[in-house]
Parts: structure tokens; C-alpha cells; sequence
């Protein structure tokens, strides 16, 4: 006789109900527990449940009834048995040897990643409040779904962006333990509350607004310098903005609402097409590297009064140059460095993490095969093998931690690869 499911009749379990009306989809093996529960993996769910033999109730075990959707994880639990969903940005907390990254399951969540346990949970979202409520706590937040753009540490505070419809704001997470003014905003500590732009998604600014009374559309990355000024790329305004620590934000490379292609040149002159990532350079902590995404290179910004020299390129004092190109089409996506080595990755059509040499300028394909081939998100096939014997489909956001080791977000296999240290 039948005690569990509805013959002729799959779908969605509902839990907490009796074995008889609860349905499953495409269910592979049983399992008898010591408890006397029989476990059931349901493979078209996505999920274990169980089965009380004694009260005829079913339960979950294990998953998200449906898809890899990434919503579990508010607890810690070991990071190579979660599930991710286009995972795109990453930031790393050298002192506590955290990976933080942007995952965009049914609403956006930041992510963090111990680097010393190898356990996953979530930081900040899930909630029930909208970004536009301030002052609330990390997991009380409601991030919308796909809208996680850019992630920054500095000191001991976490900054995010948004962009999707009448919600592009840049917050601040207070993790210390005092509240504190950034950016002209006070935060409690261990809350939450929007520091730039007003949750308008149009335009551009005029120079010297306050960051917080604008409306601009993005901005896509961020970063933060030593003294404190923030950085990010407006990818539909083709710029690199800064915000000081009054506030105050203004045009630091290009010309907002002006696309081109001018390279090799002063600050106000250069010209960016769709700019994806920011990073400060660790060897020159006030001068950026920029993913110059429709000009399919990586662009350094000289801030200072000395050249800077990589390779065979020289960036004069505030000037804009190219360090590294790839041919049309490359869709160039992350950028991050370490002691000499600067990386970046070229996204789905060419599906490959390339690192420069900073003193020879020798580059090197580090990881990827140039074709996008999807992976498994829970997959293990290609553990422990050559970095360039590896295969990628769309590799976002990277991040070095502190010993040197590469970590590659791919956005289309959902999932977070690592590199050992290889230099």
C-alpha cells in the first residue's frame, strides 16, 4: 500500500502535513534513519525529505524545494555544499579572513565565505524591509533579486550598491561597534542605512553635490581608498565617480553621459564605453584598475604625482592608460591584484581569468579554456586540476585573500572557484 505521495501525481511537498497528501517529483532512493524516518532524496525538487513512520509527517531535511536558488545559509554551513545563484562581486576582510560576494537567489544577499572553516552564511539580506528603510539590521534588509552590483571593505565597514528599477542606492554596513558618521551619514553600529544616492535610477550628478540628494543610474562597482574617498563605475554613464568623507561626490575619470574610447590621457579627456569593475591597486592604494568593458580593456588611473610603470605601459600623474586588451567582443569583467600580479577575467564570450606580471608585463592565462562551458554548481569534476585545464562560463568578480590565493566568481555556473597561490 501506499504511504507516501500521490500516484500519477508529482509536484511540490508540503511539509508538515501526512505522507499521503504531500507529493514528490522525480524521487531517487530511500534511506531508513536510525530514527525510524525514512529519508527520500526527491531529485525534481531538489531536496531530501523525510518521512515519519510513526506520525505519517513529512518534513525537509535538506535543500530549497526547487531550483539551486541559494536561499539557505542564514547559518553557517560548509561552503562546498551550498548552492549559489549568479554570484557576480567580492570583496576580501583581510583581518578577519573573510570572502564576502553578491549572490541573487529570489532577492539579493551578500554572502560571506570563512576562509579559515570553509562555512558560508549569509551577511547581509533576506529580509522583509526594503532597501529604502534605514537604520535596520543586515538580515532585516530586502535586497531585489539581481540587483547586487558592487561590494567594498574599508576599515570595518561594508559597502553595497543596488541597481534595478527605483532602487539604485550605495549603503553602508556598520560592523564595528560604535555608530559612526561615513559620508556624511550617521550608522549604528550593526545596522544598515543608505549613505548615496536616493534610490532615483536616472542621469548623472552635477560636481560637488551631496552623494546622498542624487539620482544616478548605477553604479556597478565600488572601492574605497586609504583616506577614505569612495570610487565607483557608472557602466550606463561611462565614468568613475568619487564621494570624499563629507560626502561630496564628484567626476574622477571621463566624462558622464559620454562614451569613447580616448585613452592614453588626462583624467577629464579619457573616455570609457560601459565600465564593470573598480579595484584599488595594493602597490598604490589611491590609483584604481578599471574593467573598461565595451573597449575591452583594463584601464589604470594615476591619482598621484609619480609614473607609474606595468609593464610596458606608463601612466603618467593623473592620467588614464590601458594595461592590458583583449579583442572584441571579450566582455571584460573583473579585475583584482596582488604583490605583482594583476588579473582579470574576460566574461562569457571568452570565459578566461588572464594575470599580468606588473614588473615584465608577461601575460599569462591563468584559468579558463576561452570557450564558456557551463560547470555543475555541486559538481567536483574538476577538483584539484591545472588552473588552465579548468573550464569557466562567465567568471565576474575576483579577489585575492591574504596568502595570495585567487578566488573567481562564475556567474553563470553558480559557483565560487579558487586558484591556489601560484607565483
Amino acid at each position: 500500500s501506499v504511504i507516501w505521495g500521490m500516484i500519477n501525481n508529482g509536484g511540490s511537498p508540503t511539509y508538515g502535513n501526512s505522507g499521503l497528501t504531500s507529493k514528490m517529483y522525480k524521487p531517487y532512493g530511500l534511506n531508513l534513519l536510525s530514527s525510524g524516518e525514512l529519508l527520500l532524496a526527491d531529485s525534481g525538487n531538489y531536496v531530501l525529505q523525510k518521512l515519519n513512520l510513526t506520525s505519517g509527517i513529512v518534513s525537509l531535511d535538506m535543500g530549497g524545494n526547487g531550483t539551486r536558488d541559494g536561499t539557505e545559509g542564514r547559518t553557517p554551513h560548509p561552503a562546498d555544499r551550498a548552492r549559489l545563484k549568479f554570484p557576480r562581486n567580492s570583496a576580501y576582510d583581510p583581518v578577519n579572513n573573510l570572502l564576502y560576494f553578491g549572490d541573487n537567489p529570489n532577492s539579493g544577499e551578500v554572502r560571506s565565505l570563512d576562509l579559515n572553516t570553509g562555512e558560508l552564511q549569509t551577511a547581509i539580506g533576506g529580509g522583509g524591509m526594503a532597501d529604502s528603510n534605514d537604520d535596520i539590521a543586515p538580515l532585516d534588509t530586502l535586497i531585489s533579486s539581481n540587483s547586487l552590483m558592487g561590494l567594498a571593505l574599508y576599515n570595518d565597514q561594508l559597502l553595497y550598491s543596488t541597481f534595478a528599477a527605483g532602487n539604485c542606492r550605495i549603503r553602508n554596513f556598520n560592523r564595528g561597534l560604535s555608530p559612526g558618521s561615513f559620508f556624511n551619514v550617521s550608522v549604528n553600529n550593526q545596522k544598515i542605512s543608505t549613505v548615496a544616492i536616493n534610490g532615483t535610477c536616472s542621469g548623472t550628478f552635477t560636481e560637488n553635490d551631496l552623494a546622498l540628494s542624487v539620482g544616478i543610474d548605477g553604479p556597478n562597482a565600488l572601492t574605497v581608498d586609504p583616506s577614505g574617498n569612495m570610487y565607483g563605475v557608472l557602466k550606463n554613464q561611462h565614468c568613475v565617480f568619487k564621494i570624499d568623507p563629507g560626502g561630496i561626490i564628484t567626476t574622477a575619470a571621463g566624462a558622464c553621459g559620454t562614451s569613447g574610447s580616448i585613452n592614453n590621457s588626462d583624467l577629464g579627456l579619457a573616455r570609457f564605453n560601459s565600465p564593470v569593475f573598480v579595484t584599488s591597486d595594493p602597490s598604490f592604494p589611491i590609483n584604481l584598475f578599471v574593467t573598461d568593458g565595451n573597449n575591452n580593456r583594463v584601464s589604470y588611473i594615476n591619482f598621484g604625482a609619480s609614473t607609474v610603470n606595468i609593464g610596458g605601459a606608463t601612466i603618467n600623474p593623473n592620467y588614464v592608460n590601458s594595461i592590458a586588451t583583449e579583442a572584441a567582443g571579450g566582455k571584460m569583467a573583473g579585475v583584482a591584484a596582488f604583490a605583482q600580479q594583476i588579473c582579470y577575467s574576460a566574461g562569457s564570450n571568452l570565459a578566461k581569468v588572464v594575470c599580468i606580471d606588473r614588473d615584465s608585463g608577461v601575460q599569462t592565462l591563468r584559468v579558463g579554456s576561452g570557450t564558456s562551458i557551463a560547470g555543475d554548481s555541486l559538481g567536483f569534476e574538476q577538483e584539484n586540476i591545472p588552473a588552465n585545464m579548468a573550464t569557466l562560463a562567465d567568471p565576474q568578480g575576483l579577489s585575492f585573500d591574504g596568502a595570495g590565493n585567487l578566488y573567481i566568481l562564475d556567474y553563470k555556473s553558480n559557483n565560487l572557484r579558487k586558484v591556489r597561490r601560484w607565483f
